[in-house]
C-alpha cells in the first residue's frame, strides 16, 4: 500500500501544492503528466483569480481557484477548451495585473476578451469558523447582457483547500443546462410561452438551482401578463437561486420601485452595487434616491466607496459634488468638480462650469470663481453667459478694459440683446460718478452712458426699464448741477420707459427742472420796469411771463405725477405755480400780450 505522505510529492508535480489535500492516488507516472487535449469546437474557458472576504487568505484564494482550473483542464476537456494559469498569468502580468491579484468583474471581463474566452469561472472565499471556508464559484458567458450561468459553493477545511477543485465537476454538470436556458429565451422571443416554460423545467433537471431557469421562467410570467405577486415571487425565486445576476436585481429593483417599497428597493441597489461594483449606472440611481429623500450623507458613502475602488470615474465624482453640495459642504462639492475636471477636461461643458462655479461661490472662494468664469470664456467662448460673467469679475477686480472688452465679446454674440449694453452704460454712469469733481469729464462719460443706455432700449425693448435707470441718473447729476435743461431733455426721453418704480422719481425731477427754470423767468420780470408806452418793455415782459407759464404748465402736470416723492414740497411748489399764474393773467391781459 502506498502511503499517503509518499504520493504527495508526485501529485504536487503535477496538479500543484493546493491538491494535497484530495488524497492520493495511485497511477503511473507518466499518466499523472499528461491530459486529454479539449475537444476540437470546446469553448474556451478562463478561471480567473480567485476573490477574498479578508486579506490574509488571498494565498488560500489563489490555490481554489487553481484547483478549480487544473480540475477543468484534466476532467472537463469535453465541455472546455481551458486556459492554462501560464497563459492567464502572462496576460495579468502584461497587463499589469498579479496573478494572485483578485480583479474586479469588469477586469475579469477584459480579461476574458483579451484571451477570447467564451466561458469564465470567477468565485470567492469566505471564512466559515476558525479553520474553514466556504468557497463560491460562478462559471458564466463571457457576454454582456444577461449571460447565463451557475454557481456552485462548498465547505472545506483550511488545510485541505484542494478539495474546492470539486467545484469544477459540480459547475460542469450545470453546464449542460445552458443549451435549454437558451431554447427558453429563444422560445420566449418567438412568445411561445409554453414551449418556454417547458425548456426552463428541463435545465432545472440539470440544475435544480439554476439562476437563468427561473429567469427565464420569470420572464415568462411577466411577458404572459402574470399576476403581479406572482411575478414578483418568480423573480425573488430566481434571485434566491442567483443572487449574482444582476438582471435579476434590477427586475427586482424596478418591480420595488413600482410597488413604491423603498426599503426593499435600497436594499436591492445596494446588492446589485455590491456584486457589480462597475455599475456606475445603478450608483447613480442609488445616490440620487439618498439625495432626494435627504441623506446626501448616505449618498456620499456610496460614492466614496466606488472613488476608492478607482478615483478616476469623471461620473461619480461629479455626482459627489452634488451630493456634497445638498449636504451644504460646498468646498468640498468645488474640490470634486475640480478632481472631475483634471481627470477629464473633455467633460468640462457650460453645466459643469455652472456648477463648478456656484459651489466656490457658495464657499465664498473668489479667486477659484473668478478662475472658472475665465475658463468658461476659453472652453466655451459662444456662451454668453461666458463672457458676461468674466466680465464683471474683471470690472470687480477694477480691470475696466478688460471688462469692457469681455462684455463687448458679448455685444458680438448678442447683438440684439440689451444686457452687454446696459453693463457697459452703468460702468460709464459709475464713473462719471466717481468724476463729479471734474464736470466736463464727469459729462463725456455720461452720454457715453447714455449712447449705450439708448442702443440698449431701442435694440431690445425688454431692456427700457434698465436703460430708464441709466437716464435717471444722468438726468439727476445734471439736476443737481442745476443744468435744468439737460436734466429735462435726459429724463423726458427715459420717461415712457421707466419702471413704476422709477416713474415717479423722473416725474418729479422734471417737474422740480421746469419749476426752478421758470423761477429762472420770473425774477427779471420782477425787476423789469414796464412802461405801456414803450413797446420794447412791454415785449420783454409778455416774453418772460410766457416763458414762466410755459415752464409752469408742465411742471404742474409732472409734480402731480411726482407727488409721492415729496408731497409736502409737491403742495408747497404747485401753491406758488398756482398764485404766479393768477397774478400773471391780469398783467397778461392788460399788457396785450399773445
Amino acid at each position: 500500500m502506498t502511503r499517503r505522505g509518499e504520493c504527495a510529492p508526485l501529485w504536487a508535480r503535477v496538479l500543484g501544492i493546493g491538491l494535497l489535500g484530495l488524497g492520493c492516488v495511485t497511477v503511473p507516472a507518466g499518466a499523472q503528466l499528461s491530459r486529454l487535449p479539449a475537444a476540437a469546437n470546446a469553448p474556451k474557458l478562463l478561471v480567473a483569480p480567485f476573490g477574498r472576504d479578508k486579506a490574509a487568505d488571498s494565498s488560500l484564494a489563489t490555490a481554489a481557484g487553481d484547483a478549480v482550473r487544473q480540475r477543468m483542464l484534466v476532467n472537463h476537456t469535453g465541455d472546455f477548451a481551458t486556459i492554462t494559469r501560464e497563459a492567464v498569468c502572462k496576460a495579468l502580468e502584461e497587463s499589469g495585473f498579479s496573478c494572485t491579484q483578485p480583479l474586479e468583474p469588469s477586469q475579469i471581463g477584459q480579461l476574458a476578451h483579451l484571451l477570447n474566452a467564451r466561458y469564465m469561472v470567477d468565485g470567492m472565499i469566505f471564512p466559515h469558523g476558525e479553520d474553514s471556508v466556504i468557497v463560491l464559484a460562478r462559471l458564466l458567458q463571457t457576454v454582456r447582457e444577461n449571460p447565463m450561468a451557475a454557481a456552485a459553493s462548498m465547505t472545506v477545511a483550511r488545510d485541505k483547500i484542494g478539495g474546492s477543485s470539486s467545484l469544477a465537476d459540480r459547475l460542469a454538470d450545470k453546464f449542460r443546462s445552458f443549451e435549454h436556458i437558451q431554447a427558453c429565451r429563444a422560445a420566449l422571443a418567438d412568445k411561445d410561452y409554453a414551449k418556454a416554460t417547458d425548456a426552463a423545467n428541463r435545465a432545472l433537471r440539470y440544475d435544480h438551482e439554476s439562476g437563468g431557469a427561473y429567469l427565464c421562467l420569470a420572464m415568462v410570467l411577466q411577458a404572459s401578463n402574470g399576476n403581479p405577486d406572482s411575478v414578483q415571487a418568480a423573480y425573488e425565486r430566481a434571485h434566491d437561486a442567483d443572487s449574482l445576476n444582476t438582471l435579476v436585481g434590477r427586475q427586482l429593483y424596478l418591480i420595488y420601485d413600482a410597488k413604491h417599497d423603498t426599503a426593499q428597493m435600497l436594499h436591492m441597489l445596494h446588492h446589485i452595487m455590491q456584486v457589480d461594483v462597475a455599475d456606475n449606472d445603478i450608483k447613480k440611481v442609488a445616490v440620487e434616491i439618498q439625495v432626494r429623500r435627504g441623506h446626501p450623507d448616505s449618498a456620499v458613502m456610496i460614492l466614496d466607496d466606488a472613488l476608492n475602488r478607482n478615483p478616476n470615474q469623471v461620473d461619480l465624482l461629479i455626482l459627489r459634488a452634488i451630493s456634497l453640495g445638498a449636504e451644504q459642504k460646498f468646498a468640498d462639492a468645488a474640490a470634486s468638480m475640480a478632481s472631475a475636471a483634471q481627470v477629464d477636461s473633455n467633460k468640462i461643458d457650460s453645466t459643469f462650469i455652472a456648477r463648478t462655479i456656484a459651489f466656490y461661490d457658495a464657499a465664498h472662494d473668489s479667486a477659484d470663481v473668478f478662475t472658472w468664469q475665465r475658463l468658461c470664456t476659453v472652453r466655451t467662448p459662444a456662451n454668453a453667459d461666458c463672457w458676461f460673467n468674466y466680465g464683471s469679475g474683471l470690472y470687480d477686480r477694477h480691470d475696466t478694459a478688460g471688462a469692457m472688452d469681455a462684455i463687448r465679446h458679448l455685444i458680438a454674440l448678442q447683438p440684439t440683446v440689451g444686457r452687454g449694453r446696459i453693463v457697459i452704460s452703468n460702468w460709464f454712469g459709475l464713473a462719471a460718478a466717481a468724476d463729479s469733481a471734474q464736470p466736463a469729464l464727469a459729462k463725456e462719460q455720461f452720454d457715453s452712458s447714455l449712447t449705450e443706455a439708448r442702443t440698449a432700449a431701442t435694440t431690445d425693448t425688454n431692456w427700457r426699464p434698465q436703460a430708464a435707470s441709466m437716464f435717471l441718473r444722468a438726468g439727476y447729476a445734471a439736476f443737481q448741477a442745476k443744468d435744468y435743461q439737460r436734466a429735462i431733455a435726459v429724463l423726458s426721453e427715459a420717461q415712457p420707459w421707466a419702471a413704476a418704480a422709477n416713474a415717479p422719481t423722473i416725474s418729479y425731477l422734471i417737474g422740480n427742472s421746469q419749476f426752478f427754470l421758470g423761477i429762472a423767468s420770473l425774477t427779471p420780470l420782477q425787476q423789469l420796469k414796464v412802461d405801456p408806452n414803450k413797446r420794447p418793455t412791454v415785449d420783454s415782459a409778455c416774453a418772460l411771463s410766457k416763458a414762466i407759464l410755459d415752464q409752469f404748465g408742465p411742471a404742474q402736470t409732472n409734480l402731480a405725477a411726482g407727488a409721492s416723492v415729496n408731497r409736502d414740497g409737491v403742495n408747497q411748489m404747485l401753491t406758488y405755480i398756482g398764485n404766479v399764474t393768477t397774478a400773471l393773467a391780469p398783467m397778461r391781459t392788460r399788457l396785450k400780450c399773445q
